[in-house]
């Protein structure tokens, strides 16, 4: 069967990281947090939740922070969100099916699952877009950009899978109209 590692970067998330940890905590094999310099208790929420934890100096470059936690993983697919993302409670536990279904097809890399950006955890959704939050672990395949990164497969977008909406939902909270 294979196996998921869920990797966030952090600083200063103790507000959001409890519910983006808890959406995949029971679907995940580990739980990987890279911090960069929290001041709050973002730490002791991700120790408190089983996650494993390490510490990456900040160098302005996300994708750095994003291979070095990648790195830290043995999963066979990588789960990687922002600590202000989470799996829709009703829908996380398909997780594991998903994975099932693509890691024998070797031509997926990635899976896009639906992701609804919120103002607040109550609030309206204010767009919705497909992203890949969801990727085959390999060498091959790398964040890329300092800011924006995005997964590479030597140097080229990974070949990915759409999921219906039906199957796998995240929500995105603390974006306003303004900053889409």
């Amino acid at each position: 069967m294979a196996t998921i590692s869920l990797c966030v970067i952090t600083k200063n998330e103790q507000e959001h990281l409890a519910r983006c940890l808890g959406s995949v905590k029971n679907y995940v094999h580990e739980m990987i947090v890279v911090d960069t310099g929290s001041s709050d208790d973002t730490l002791s929420i991700a120790q408190s939740l089983g996650a494993q934890t390490f510490h990456y100096p900040w160098t302005n470059n996300f994708a750095a922070a994003r291979n070095f936690a990648l790195d830290q993983a043995v999963g066979d697919w990588i789960v990687f969100l922002d600590a202000d993302e989470y799996f829709d409670p009703q829908k996380s536990v398909n997780l594991p099916d998903v994975v099932k279904k693509v890691h024998g097809n070797r031509r997926i890399d990635a899976v896009c699952i639906l992701m609804h950006h919120m103002e607040s955890l109550d609030g309206p959704i204010i767009a919705s877009t497909y992203l890949v939050r969801l990727f085959r672990h390999s060498r091959l395949i790398r964040y890329q950009g300092r800011i924006h990164e995005a997964i590479h497969k030597q140097g080229h977008s990974p070949v990915a899978l759409y999921i219906p909406e039906s199957t796998l939902v995240l929500h995105h909270t603390g974006y306003s109209e303004s900053s889409l």
